[in-house]
């Protein structure tokens, strides 16, 4: 049986690894839990199967690295490769003592039967041991002794093991109440520093806490800068995490969209080159492409100005770009539509109108579909992609009906208050469209999301 092996903060895990699917990640919601620096929530997929073991990235995460080479999509993992995921390492291993069996050997003639029992030592010692078997045995007379009780014999070997029993929880009680220590808890917290294990250094610091009054001011002074650290290291986690998320939304939507829609410098994709712009500096405020959206931002200015009004020649691209893949926001169309019609007139109105009727058409084929595949993806044991589609239909679907039919299936997935902690800190834009929804909102309450 194949073992995963598991290498963060300078500790070695061992697994058995059984056939199926294991979620890796940093989230409540992984099978595999890794505390190091730069996975995700739900960072990759490990299937084993046939006695074959692939991995996946999920989608948005930092990519995997085999030797220095990243994979941003699936592949197989040979025993003995070890895989990077952010600051961790896995790999597979046969188990310790495996061996395949060899054939077996025919018995030899003289060995056949009953077998003779086994002698030790010199061949002198082995003869003393023949010619003692051939002596006559001479009986003993043995004098009784004196019998005791079978009660009570009983009686106290119960008492022993009542006695034994009650020592061994005294000891266990005592052994389970852990004395405080700050010099012991610097030590731990010095060693999983070197590993960047911030999460264990904020729950030993929570241990610290709660024996705060034993501690003088310069020993607190000292475990307060390291939860400043720790909560530092955490901040740079959290933000390596979220902008992984947004240099992928950066490669599909703003790179390619400009070398694909920008080369004739024409106002209708500029305005929506330029809209996207504006999402990106909002969702990640920190990206290091910051510097690359001021320098697009400036080289469009001239050819579309968004505080003018839309043409209906802009809407209609604009739209088009909106719904022409996933996700596919609908919602943000239609408002863009209404709003355009309130001033519109004459063929333009007329343009308008049916291009909404012909979305409204559109969008309920799409949700069908979309609904059909996030049970797809639940029935298969991906909980992860089910929650990426009903959460796109809830903030994007553009109709109450059909949001509260994802919602309702959404608040039905367990864990959900983890994958909107992570929506919240990865996916803002996305986050703030599921909190207008008042069930969503709601349960994000109650849970201490919010």
């Amino acid at each position: 049986m194949a073992k995963l092996i598991v290498e963060e903060g300078g500790k070695r895990r061992r697994f058995r690894l059984n056939p199926g699917k294991l979620t890796i990640g940093s989230g409540e919601e992984a099978t595999l839990h890794l505390t190091s620096q730069g996975v995700a929530r739900i960072h990759a997929v490990l299937v084993f199967k046939d006695g074959a073991v692939t991995i996946e990235p999920e989608a948005g995460v930092a990519p995997l690295k085999v030797g220095g080479k990243s994979h941003s999509a699936g592949f197989k993992l040979a025993p003995g490769q070890s895989v990077a995921i952010g600051g961790a390492r896995i790999s597979i291993e046969a188990e310790e003592g495996e061996v395949k069996a060899g054939p077996a050997r025919p018995a030899s003639r003289s060995s056949q039967g009953l077998r003779a029992p086994q002698a030790s030592g010199s061949r002198a010692s082995r003869s003393r041991a023949s010619d003692d078997a051939a002596t006559p045995t001479r009986s003993r007379h043995r004098k009784a002794k004196p019998s005791v009780p079978t009660g009570l014999v009983v009686g106290l070997g119960l008492v022993g093991a009542f006695i034994v029993v009650q020592l061994m929880s005294g000891w266990a009680d005592s052994a389970s109440v852990r004395a405080f220590e700050p010099m012991g808890s610097k030590g731990k917290i010095e060693e999983k520093l070197k590993g960047e294990d911030y999460k264990g250094i904020l729950a030993e610091l929570d241990w610290v806490d709660k024996n705060r009054a034993e501690l003088s001011v310069e020993w607190r002074s000292y475990f307060d800068g390291k939860r400043k650290e720790a909560e530092g290291m955490r901040a740079e986690a959290q933000l390596y995490a979220r902008n992984t998320t947004g240099t992928k939304w950066f490669a599909t939507q703003l790179e390619k969209f400009q070398s694909s829609y920008l080369k004739g410098n024409t106002r209708p994709e500029a305005r929506v080159f330029l809209k996207r712009i504006a999402q990106f500096r909002s969702d990640y405020p920190r990206h290091p492409k910051l510097g690359w959206c001021d320098r697009m931002a400036v080289r469009y200015a001239d050819i579309a100005k968004l505080n003018e009004p839309p043409t209906m020649e802009d809407l209609a691209f604009e739209v088009k770009t909106l719904t022409w893949a996933r996700p596919r926001d609908y919602k943000k169309s239609f408002e863009l539509l209404e709003a355009f019609l309130l001033t519109a007139s004459g063929s333009d109105q007329s343009v308008a109108k049916a291009l909404i009727q012909e979305k409204i058409s559109e969008r309920k084929e799409f949700f069908d579909d979309r609904i059909l595949q996030a049970a797809y993806y639940w029935d298969n044991k991906e909980p992860n992609k089910a929650v990426g589609q009903l959460a796109q239909l809830v903030a994007t679907i553009g109709d109450s009906s059909m949001e509260d039919q994802a919602a309702d299936l959404l608040l039905k997935i367990p864990g959900l208050d983890g994958y909107l902690r992570s929506y919240q800190r990865d996916r803002v834009s996305t986050f703030e469209a599921l909190m207008d929804h008042g069930s969503l909102r709601a349960y994000a309450e109650s849970n201490n999301v919010l």
